[in-house]
């Protein structure tokens, strides 16, 4: 399989950019949806959660993130749109929970 081109938002305002720079990371909460490890949901269980079009959005992100990002893609991380800069890597490692 070829590599991807993922962008993954640091937050609101890319508040946490630094975090993602600093600690080697990118990272992603909707909790509203899912607050507990994905990788024991699965894929499917985790997209049937949404309940709105937001919550099936959101699902569907998540997904993405916890599901089909791989060791090996590339991730750009846009910051404030005023700066114009990016962080950009290279996905080392599969995903893990955080929590």
């Amino acid at each position: 399989m070829t590599e991807q081109l993922w962008v993954i938002r640091a937050g609101s305002g890319a508040s946490f950019a630094e975090d993602f720079l600093s600690d080697g990371i990118v990272g992603v909460d909707f909790s509203e949806i899912a607050d507990d490890d994905l990788a024991l949901v699965g894929e499917e269980a985790l997209k049937a959660r949404g309940t709105s079009q937001r919550e099936h959005v959101f699902a569907g992100q998540l997904s993405a993130f916890a599901f089909r990002v791989e060791v090996g893609d590339l991730v750009i991380v846009p910051g404030l749109p005023k700066i114009r800069d990016y962080l950009v890597g290279r996905v080392k490692g599969p995903y893990v929970d955080a929590e």
